[in-house]
């Protein structure tokens, strides 16, 4: 309980407190009044002072803000830092690691992670070292000397040696490993005179040899003792590939009961030997689709960090989502015929067919910039001809070869000879591009009497 007295006591404290206020508030406003609503009007005759003021505030600080900006470049710079995963969908399956037998997307890009080559691509697509510290050629252009990086080691800790690079391609000469590189080692004679030396001898001289060294290098101790019929199918391939190149393996997960639906998602760990400095990457994750579809869902769920393969951005994906790599590629798309089977070993419809094509509508459409091939080789390539051109395209020439060799238009458009129908099957890849021009040869064959089934 409080007492009178104090009751009273409080009571004149708040009563003081209020008026204290009270006339705090009146002569703020007074202040107000007397010190800026009363100056205002002399405002116009000291404008010019204020505004001079107010530049000079301004450009101080605009000032202060560039040079600000411009000593970060001297102190500041933009980098990758060390961790995260990168994840990267690949349409396509994956079968075999090893270099000697890695041929599609996913096998390749495997492999190229994996496993280091004497020679390598840069990022900007240039040739240059990579296992090898330098190269030499004699002045006939047929004798190719490596010498090897004094620092390369395997990821299992072992020295690579010119030993193992004798052994890769000794291998890939044997015809009993089956290696799809065979062709092109054919005739080469190689030699090792010592542990960093590796000596290419060929039969002519050849300027663009240094290519054919980016394929990766095998280690001998491991694969050494292997059977060279099973070599293609050992676990060393697709279980527990041990390679020099920037990241090991890891581990492969493999996801679905079918072949049409079955995935793989393959991990990858950084070498910290790696001989041109470990990756600041903690894992490198590659996984495989079987359809175009299924990636682009992936992608847009934000599933992927990247994702090759495709030949355009698709359409409902805005513009800055994504940023675009597009890599001109020394290749030809092309049409083969089978020469042996009935019609196409009749050499007037195999002309037909080609003059029937009109490349430049297919190319057009397809969305993005295209050189029409008119030759098997490519203009850069050894042996290219250009006096060996496809023949042009001209309908009313493959109406009149194909009316030549006897095939008779029927009432349903299509061509038949003896009763049998001028018919095709067609066979390609099922993505986006692939089937559009699929459909235009299937609708430009048709228009000369041609059966297409794709």
């Amino acid at each position: 309980m409080i007492d009178r007295t104090t009751k009273h006591k409080l009571r004149r404290r708040y009563r003081s407190r209020k008026r204290q206020v009270e006339g705090a508030g009146i002569q703020a406003e007074e202040n107000i009044e007397k010190l800026f609503f009363r100056r205002l009007p002399r405002l116009g005759d000291v404008r010019r002072f204020v505004f001079a003021w107010l530049l000079l505030f301004l450009l101080l600080i605009g000032g202060v803000v560039a040079q600000t900006r411009s000593l970060e470049r001297l102190y500041q710079q933009s980098g990758p830092i060390p961790g995260g995963t990168f994840t990267e969908g690949i349409l396509g399956t994956f079968t075999n690691a090893n270099p000697l037998y890695a041929t599609g997307p996913v096998d390749s890009a495997v492999s190229h992670l994996v496993f280091s080559g004497l020679m390598r691509y840069d990022a900007q697509n240039r040739l240059t070292q990579d296992l090898a510290e330098k190269i030499e050629i004699d002045t006939e252009g047929s004798k190719y000397t490596v010498t090897l990086r004094s620092d390369i080691k395997w990821h299992d800790g072992r020295p690579v040696t010119a030993e193992d690079v004798l052994f890769t391609y000794k291998t890939i000469q044997n015809p009993d490993a089956k290696s799809p590189l065979l062709a092109s080692w054919r005739g080469i004679t190689i030699e090792s005179p010592d542990n960093r030396t590796v000596v290419f001898t060929l039969p002519n001289s050849l300027t663009a040899f240094p290519h054919s060294l980016t394929n990766g290098i095998v280690p001998k101790h491991l694969l050494d003792n292997v059977e060279i019929t099973q070599l293609r199918s050992i676990r060393f391939n697709t279980g527990n590939p041990v390679g020099s190149g920037p990241f090991k393996w890891e581990a492969i997960e493999v996801r679905g009961e079918n072949l049409e639906d079955r995935e793989e998602q393959i991990g990858l760990l950084p070498y910290e030997n790696f001989h041109r400095g470990a990756p600041k990457l903690q894992r490198f994750i590659i996984r495989t689709f079987r359809d175009e579809t299924r990636l682009l869902d992936s992608l847009k769920g934000q599933e992927l960090n990247a994702a090759a393969g495709l030949e355009t951005r698709p359409d409902d994906i805005a513009p800055g989502v994504l940023q675009d790599y597009n890599v001109p590629l020394t290749g030809e798309v092309m049409a083969f015929f089978k020469t042996s089977q009935a019609p196409l070993d009749d050499l007037n419809v195999r002309k037909a067919l080609i003059q029937a094509i009109n490349q430049t509508e297919i190319v057009t459409n397809l969305g993005y910039p295209v050189v029409t091939a008119k030759s098997p080789l490519l203009a850069s390539q050894l042996g290219y001809d250009k006096t060996i051109t496809q023949l042009p395209f001209d309908v009313d020439i493959a109406n009149k070869l194909l009316d030549t060799a006897g095939w008779v238009r029927g009432e349903n458009g299509f061509r038949s000879k003896d009763g049998k129908p001028l018919s095709l099957r067609l066979y390609s890849q099922a993505t986006t591009e692939y089937s559009y021009v699929t459909r235009e040869l299937q609708k430009q064959w048709g228009a000369i009497g041609v059966d297409v089934q794709v």
